[in-house]
């Protein structure tokens, strides 16, 4: 089967940074995997994920019988986001507006170029609302590879990018896996506070401090994943900052063309952050991704914050 170069085109001049094209399968290896992150529980509260397991792994329940697995990427990492908050830390990705929103007016505009190319087919867009596998099928459909940190990584443009895939019945011709991985290198376990990352490729998500951050909905954190915070209220980008593939990517001035990723005008002030009403929090979260957490949460994030803070300065 040809390739289709004017997919890629469409989609590079609507703003996706990356394009590729997978079988709609999950082999085998990712299948295991999967299977003993469920087996082991390291999914923590994110009770979906075993729920889910027959969906994600056979794409059933979908509307489709999807043949092929359009993957996307766009880059989110700001090159303004140096100049916000130092002490009260909020992952890159949650600074700007809702991802999932831009993702998907993008994604929107796409399928109707693929609908008018491929009148008889069906698509459907997953932008982390899916129960499928994204970063797997991106990385067989040769975006890049899946790091010891469990992130796709790019060599063009590091980790900092967020994914879209749309499935569709319509048999595309597939691109090539890449042949590469992380090597020796291993910066991101040993940076990880609170031994997340216990082998290499492996997480136990309920140890991270994004899931701490995030999914956790107790009132209190564990003791020895409070102490090892580091400053981080929403999210987490330690095992990102640290790999030597996004600190080239920002060294070549690789950061995000569009403008909705940029960060809120809140996150240039700690005090601000600090003195959030509900109402104030619930209206600037609106339309951005901290609106996964409550104002319940926020406020217990930065009473860790500030208990932490003054430990330091002791």
């Amino acid at each position: 089967m040809l390739v289709d170069n004017s997919l890629k085109e469409k989609a590079l001049s609507i703003g996706f940074d990356l394009f590729g094209v997978s079988k709609a399968i999950i082999p085998e290896k990712a299948k295991n995997d999967f299977e003993e992150f469920i087996k082991n529980k390291y999914y923590g509260s994110m009770s979906w994920f075993p729920e889910r397991w027959e969906i994600r792994n056979n794409f059933s329940n979908l509307g489709l019988e999807p043949k092929s697995a359009i993957c996307l990427g766009v880059i989110y990492n700001s090159i303004n986001h140096k100049n916000i908050l130092n002490n009260i830390k909020i992952s890159r990705y949650a600074t700007g507006r809702d991802y999932h929103k831009v993702l998907k007016d993008m994604g929107k505009e796409f399928i109707n170029f693929l609908k008018i190319k491929f009148p008889s087919s069906k698509f459907r867009q997953g932008v982390d609302t899916l129960p499928i596998s994204e970063k797997v099928l991106s990385e067989n459909a040769g975006l890049g590879w899946i790091g010891k940190n469990t992130n796709l990584i790019s060599k063009q443009i590091g980790s900092y990018f967020f994914l879209s895939v749309i499935l569709t019945d319509h048999e595309l011709s597939v691109d090539n896996k890449l042949n590469f991985d992380c090597g020796s290198c291993s910066k991101c376990i040993d940076a990880c506070p609170t031994n997340a990352l216990f082998e290499p490729y492996k997480i136990n998500a309920s140890l991270c401090i994004s899931h701490t951050t995030i999914e956790n909905r107790d009132d209190s954190i564990p003791e020895n994943l409070a102490n090892n915070l580091q400053g981080w209220v929403y999210g987490c980008d330690i095992c990102q900052e640290v790999c030597p593939w996004n600190i080239r990517a920002e060294r070549k001035n690789i950061f995000s063309k569009i403008s909705d990723f940029e960060p809120l005008e809140v996150f240039y002030s700690e005090e601000k952050l600090l003195g959030l009403t509900e109402n104030e929090f619930n209206k600037i979260t609106l339309e951005s991704a901290i609106s996964r957490i409550t104002y319940k949460q926020w406020k217990r994030n930065l009473s860790y914050f500030i208990k932490n803070e003054k430990e330091k300065n002791k």
